[in-house]
């Protein structure tokens, strides 16, 4: 896993019941690539069996981490 410095804007999305990384590891991950942090509470490994359905506030993560790209103009 690469543990450096990301060059474009990140977010790390963890749960506190993920069976493949848990929550401190992913912790860890954020920081080494200078990624924002989001700790979702127990919903297990994030993914589509999660039953998080249509996840409004996955959406919302989204749309704060596209939203400084979007005012960026290209040439």
């Amino acid at each position: 896993m690469p543990m450096t410095r990301l060059a474009f804007p990140a977010t790390v999305v963890a749960s506190t019941t993920d069976s493949y990384v848990d929550v401190q590891r992913a912790q860890v991950f954020a920081t080494a690539w200078g990624a924002e942090f989001v700790n979702i509470g127990a919903h297990g490994h994030i993914n589509a069996d999660s039953r998080l359905d249509d996840w409004d506030e996955g959406w919302r993560l989204l749309d704060d981490l596209m939203a400084p790209t979007e005012s960026l103009s290209i040439a």
